[in-house]
């Protein structure tokens, strides 16, 4: 989704999922330095392309932006588009895949929201708390000192809030540790809050919804075909998301 608006051609979109994914990882084996000159030297050549041949997509639009001496510079058009490969690629897969994974391990919400799809809206906000896409939110410093539950925060240090474990606050959310596609309208900060509440919140809850409602349409006795030992989560300090999520079709 995000390749098509972005501009990405079909026979590229595979090296584009490879590059997303060494950006957002860090490991050691995410090979980050290599997969960021391939990507910036697609994206030179890709944007040059277009810069000749404009097309109905987002990086043709950027550049008559920035040629119409409204002034997108080269790294900020390289900056728009990573914004777009994490906030707007990265996380609606991995709310797909987690959410998926969530109803795979609850088995009584897999057969309610089967038996009744109606409920997918109010599913996939109660997934993005009970599981989302996002753990961590981006960097923040402190502007002034204060305690926050027994511990001193200094002004100027730097602070990361765990939006995972604000989803499962026991004051906000009842039963917090339960999965319940019921759940009366959430306040969760899966797309953050305030001026950092996420543009795509609208895109990504109508891909999650689709791709769920469509999933259990056509494959209904969808399984896991994995121990849930055997599953390995992504090693990055913003998304939450597996390397792979086996299931069984039929």
């Amino acid at each position: 989704m995000i390749c098509e608006l972005i501009g990405i051609p079909s026979e590229d979109q595979l090296d584009f999922q490879r590059w997303s994914t060494a950006l957002v990882d860090v490991n050691d084996d995410s090979h980050y330095d290599e997969a960021n000159m391939e990507f910036m030297s697609y994206l030179e050549k890709l944007i040059e392309q277009k810069r000749v041949s404009p097309e109905e997509d987002l990086i043709s639009y950027l550049i008559q932006v920035e040629e119409g001496g409204d002034g997108l510079t080269v790294s900020e058009l390289y900056g728009v588009i990573m914004l777009l490969i994490v906030a707007g690629h990265e996380t609606t897969v991995n709310l797909i895949a987690n959410g998926l994974l969530a109803l795979l391990t609850h088995p009584e919400q897999l057969t309610l929201l089967k038996a009744d799809p109606s409920l997918v809206a109010q599913a996939i906000e109660e997934l993005l708390r009970f599981n989302g896409p996002v753990e961590f939110s981006t960097d923040r410093w402190a502007k002034e000192s204060f305690t926050f539950m027994d511990q001193q925060v200094e002004k100027g240090d730097h602070v990361i809030v765990s939006l995972a474990s604000a989803d499962h606050d026991p004051e906000v959310f009842a039963n917090p540790g339960t999965l319940d596609i019921t759940r009366e309208k959430s306040s969760h900060l899966a797309f953050g809050k305030g001026i950092h509440y996420c543009l795509g919140a609208p895109l990504a809850r109508l891909e999650g919804e689709i791709a769920i409602q469509v999933l259990l349409e056509e494959y209904p006795n969808l399984t896991l075909a994995a121990e849930l030992s055997e599953l390995e989560w992504r090693q990055s300090l913003i998304i939450r998301g597996l390397k792979q999520l086996p299931v069984k079709l039929f």
